[in-house]
């Protein structure tokens, strides 16, 4: 991507996420892909309609809605045969909810809504995406047989709450662990992976006494 001319701007490194409009803004998947675009570097609507493969002419639509909600803004400009252009970077690098959103109560279950298809809508588009780019072969039968398995199940525990709340520290240790060591963006044997993790209590499977395979 071309660099503009214009001062350095650097993300934040968390935005919170605080109205139901905003978080209902960003829960579309093109939204989402555009964020993920921009996080890796600036860009001009020319660049991200290329490097999406979606019309120029309805991208500016979205980037004016993420730009309104302050989500990304203005890293540079330049002129281009008379025609001012501009180049586009998020204001951080990672989005999170404020959980007061997800109070059943005062919003009539709409802010939890928008949140669970924020994160699982998202998360379905991602895989399908890989799938159709060839990144992951859903067909493969165990997660040792092929590098690109899709590696998703549930997974039902009884536990104690002394149990579950000792499994959550060490999931987020081991995040911790390796979003520490990440590999450098210019190393070609590096890939992107999503980690999809969530922990909540449910009703009994249909058959508890027996244990579903993941």
């Amino acid at each position: 991507m071309d660099k503009a001319n214009g001062p350095r701007i650097y993300p934040d490194d968390i935005k919170i996420i605080d109205s139901v409009e905003t978080l209902r803004m960003v829960a579309d998947p093109l939204r989402l892909r555009l964020l993920a675009v921009l996080r890796r570097a600036p860009a001009t609507a020319k660049e991200l309609a290329k490097e999406l493969g979606a019309p120029l002419k309805g991208l500016y639509y979205h980037l004016a809605l993420l730009e309104e909600h302050g989500l990304i803004r203005i890293h540079a400009t330049r002129v281009v045969s008379g025609i001012i252009e501009k180049q586009y970077t998020v204001t951080a690098y990672r989005l999170s909810v404020d959980r007061t959103l997800l109070d059943p109560e005062p919003t009539e279950g709409a802010g939890l809504e928008v949140f669970l298809s924020f994160v699982l809508d998202h998360a379905r588009a991602e895989i399908l995406r890989s799938v159709a780019a060839g990144l992951i072969a859903p067909h493969a039968p165990t997660p040792d047989d092929e590098e690109g398995g899709l590696r998703l199940g549930r997974l039902w525990l009884r536990l104690i709450p002394e149990q579950r709340e000792e499994m959550d520290r060490r999931v987020q240790a081991i995040h911790k662990e390796y979003a520490a060591q990440q590999a450098a963006p210019d190393d070609p044997a590096a890939q992107y992976y999503e980690l999809l993790v969530g922990t909540y209590p449910v009703i009994a499977p249909p058959d508890s006494r027996q244990e579903p395979n993941p």
